[in-house]
């Protein structure tokens, strides 16, 4: 289903924050940022600076990066209250992408041909050169490395976290977008011009080609699958690549796929066409699809994983379009997920406590079990201990970054009509999300060594 939501104008970059439930539409023709609140879909504007290019949210300290294209800045928005500072960019700030675990924001300044990187703590930037008209970021966490696909000199610049030291990187003839899979630190760009995706290897900066349609303009990635999906425009499909040996299938979309999104948790992949003014969905299971009408010239998409719902920022009818996938009546089995410090953790297996509780009626039936995962909904679930409505889970081992964990609890209810005769199906209860981070980053006190 879809719902309508009225944006500024030229509505042209979506960002969504998962733990506010906030989603944030940068407008280029009013120059401001539309603020959805994603529980009622209600706005508000915010002021920002000169052509709005793109928008980046960092959910762990609830602010969002706002790359304006004409007026060399960067604007940060407080998720809390609205309230807004500026940064001084280089020249026509492009892309900008965030490394939630150091907390340094990656601006690519296309005019300027060199990446801004600010300090999230105190605004305070750094610049590195990169080399002709940088276009698009990515960011891997674990190694701390950032990818910046320079449109102009057909390579790309590799930036070292640590220090800011770059190396560089040929591809093919101008890279347009370019997408990290962390779990395997495999980057894959996509070379507009040469009709190809450059599959960089993060450990040493080799690479392979992978064909793919005419035109690909967009890239997005499922980790949990380690598939890849390349949206290309000028032969309206989608080419999937599998990671794991660089095969690929063509998936056929509306016309001009402009951009795609990717839900692990659903393995659902989201594919803007911008000239059928419509969405392509792939089922990452078997790449069957669907098709969702949206506003007119939509050029973003963007999904938040707790919900799972999709937004599309539509350029021209000056709007967005929410959608939902098919609602299920609410649960009265709940599961609740309790908070991490913080919301976060230096831990790469944490423990989570998590408790269960039933307003059926008149009779509650006794909470037997509750299930949980990590970052999906698709695979199998692992059950908390001990049985009953209260118990702990510890999750599998985690690279550092950004993480969703799921619970839901079971009662031994049956739902007779999906089986009937010798069959049964338990009903389970509501699914909770949660989001934090895995820094990977532990303090140590101070060592005194005394002499005996």
């Amino acid at each position: 289903s879809t719902a309508t939501v009225t944006a500024g104008t030229y509505p042209y970059a979506v960002a969504v924050n998962p733990d506010t439930n906030k989603i944030y539409v940068a407008n280029q023709g009013s120059h401001n940022v539309t603020v959805i609140d994603g529980t009622a879909n209600s706005t508000a504007p915010v002021a920002v600076g000169t052509y709005p290019f793109a928008v980046a949210v960092h959910p762990d300290s609830n602010l969002l990066y706002v790359a304006n294209y004409n007026s060399n800045n960067v604007t940060v928005i407080d998720g809390a209250d609205n309230s807004t500072a500026t940064v001084a960019a280089g020249t026509y700030p492009w892309a900008v992408g965030v490394n939630a675990v150091t907390n340094k924001i990656y601006v690519a300044n296309f005019g300027s041909h060199n990446v801004t990187v600010i300090d999230g703590a105190d605004n305070s930037t750094a610049g590195v050169a990169a080399a002709t008209n940088p276009r698009a970021v990515a960011v891997n966490p674990v190694p701390n490395k950032i990818y910046v696909a320079n449109q102009g000199s057909a390579n790309v610049t590799v930036i070292d976290g640590t220090d800011n030291s770059t190396a560089t990187v040929a591809v093919g003839t101008e890279p347009y977008a370019v997408a990290v899979n962390p779990d395997t630190s495999k980057i894959y760009v996509a070379n507009f011009n040469t009709n190809n995706v450059t599959v960089i290897d993060g450990t040493d900066n080799s690479t392979a080609t992978v064909a793919a349609g005419t035109d690909p303009y967009a890239v997005a990635v499922n980790p949990d699958t380690n598939k890849i999906y390349v949206a290309n425009q000028g032969s309206d499909n989608v080419t999937v690549i599998d990671g794991t040996d660089n095969s690929t299938a063509t998936v056929a979309a509306g016309t001009g796929p402009y951009a795609v999104a990717v839900n692990p948790v659903t393995n659902k992949i989201y594919v803007a066409n911008r000239s059928s003014n419509n969405v392509t969905v792939i089922d990452g299971t078997d790449n069957s699809t669907a098709t969702v009408t949206a506003g007119t010239l939509p050029s973003a998409v963007a999904v938040n994983p707790v919900t799972n719902i999709i937004y599309v920022a539509n350029f021209y009818s000056n709007n967005v379009t929410a959608i939902t996938p098919v609602r299920t009546e609410p649960s009265p089995l709940t599961t609740n997920i309790t908070p991490l410090p913080g919301n976060a953790t230096v831990l790469p297996r944490p423990t989570f406590c998590l408790s269960a509780s039933s307003t059926f009626s008149p009779t509650a039936p006794l909470v037997r079990h509750i299930y949980y995962q990590v970052d999906t909904c698709t695979g199998p679930w692992l059950k908390a201990s001990p049985d009953g409505a209260s118990g702990s889970g510890r999750t599998p081992p985690l690279l550092p970054g950004t993480h969703l964990i799921f619970a839901f609890a079971v009662d031994g209810q049956e739902a007779t009509s999906i089986n009937t005769g010798q069959g049964s199906s338990p009903l389970i209860g509501q699914i909770s999300a949660y989001h934090f981070l895995m820094n990977g980053c532990q303090t140590f006190l101070p060592l005194t060594l005394k002499r005996y």
